[in-house]
């Protein structure tokens, strides 16, 4: 019952509030996604490449955001434009991006260290004594509340939810809203990814798993 305990349970849940942001806009719209984990490997991965290179911090960082996004809008054209089943789509890149983020991960024998301000910042720097990253995750929830309680595309997303075919009949862009979700999801994970990069400080192909 310490607070340099109570610190460390922040960090390490930071990660995790995140990615349950993910998936509570996928859920929300009557989806699901199987491949948040794989994406946090390979977000993880690609960001500590792009420090590795030597990119800008932020770069590294919306690069991470960027590759969540862009496995979240290849899960939304699979499943809404295709129309193929989201478990089997999501399974399936989940499978394909966790090898994908290996084959990058083995150009630099397996292992990628993580070097940069932004990235020890959110490692080590605490505000009125509570970790930076566990900051960001409550800002994230913060917003994502508000987002779905306060904004149209909230109550869209929780009207597509309860009655898809209602929401159709009302007007309502189903399949591109829902495709929307996935991306959302996508990028949250990515930037989850980010918050593991940051905290264990090394890439290694374990990242993701369960």
């Amino acid at each position: 019952g310490s607070p340099g305990n109570a610190a460390n349970i922040l960090r390490q849940s930071a990660s995790v509030l995140v990615l349950g942001l993910a998936m509570t806009l996928v859920v929300l719209v009557g989806g699901i996604d199987l491949s948040v984990g794989s994406v946090v490997l390979a977000s993880s991965t690609f960001s500590g490449i792009a420090l590795t290179l030597g990119w800008p911090p932020a770069i590294a960082v919306l690069c991470g955001i960027l590759v969540g996004a862009a496995v979240g809008l290849v899960n939304a054209i699979l499943v809404e434009a295709l129309r193929i089943s989201p478990v089997i789509v999501t399974l399936g890149t989940m499978i394909a991006v966790r090898g994908l983020a290996l084959i990058a991960l083995g150009a630099f024998n397996s292992w990628v260290e993580i070097k940069g301000p932004i990235f020890s910042d959110l490692a080590r720097r605490t505000v009125f004594g509570i970790p930076l990253d566990a900051l960001v995750a409550i800002l994230a929830a913060i917003v994502i509340g508000f987002v779905l309680k306060r904004t149209v595309l909230g109550r869209a997303w929780h009207a597509i939810g309860d009655a898809p075919v209602a929401s159709r009949i009302a007007g309502l862009p189903v399949r591109r809203l829902r495709g929307l979700a996935y991306v959302g999801c996508g990028a949250l994970s990515g930037l989850a990814g980010v918050l593991v990069a940051a905290r264990t400080g090394l890439i290694s192909p374990s990242i993701g798993q369960g």
